[in-house]
């Protein structure tokens, strides 16, 4: 093969490199959410119905410490017993940071992550008051 034909092989092989990374990047895993960082816009808006009183902290603490922390550690830094999950004190969650956004993590899971669905496990409210427990480890 001469220098024009290894130029030419060099040249399709690299954009084809680059093609296969591109679609990697942005197609959806096998439960349906993209690849790297991004936001679900249908749970955006979506507001949290309770009231992060006292009572609901604990009650999510609780529940923090029960279902959560063996995969995202006690401080919410992702170093659990389990597995290396995602980090809470960042501020950016990889499925968005919306408390809306967050719940629906929670409540789906992800089977690309390996987190389980909490749905049916826990209430909509207890989701709810996990999600103010995730989002006070951004805020130290």
């Amino acid at each position: 093969m001469n220098s024009f034909g290894k130029t030419v092989l060099i040249t399709v092989l690299t954009l084809v490199l680059m093609t296969s990374v591109f679609v990697y990047a942005h197609e959806e895993n096998s439960d349906g959410h993209l690849s790297g960082a991004h936001s679900h816009k249908k749970y955006q808006k979506l507001k949290n119905p309770v009231k992060p009183d006292a009572k609901a902290l604990e009650e999510g603490k609780s529940l923090y410490a029960a279902h959560c922390a063996a995969c995202h550690g006690g401080s919410g830094n992702g170093n659990g017993r389990t597995m290396k999950a995602a980090d809470f004190t960042s501020g950016k969650l990889r499925h968005g940071s919306t408390d809306g956004e967050i719940y629906n993590l929670i409540s789906h899971g992800s089977k690309a992550a390996g987190m389980p669905a909490w749905k049916g496990t826990l209430t909509s409210l207890d989701i709810w008051k996990l999600v103010h427990v995730i989002k006070l480890f951004n805020k130290g």
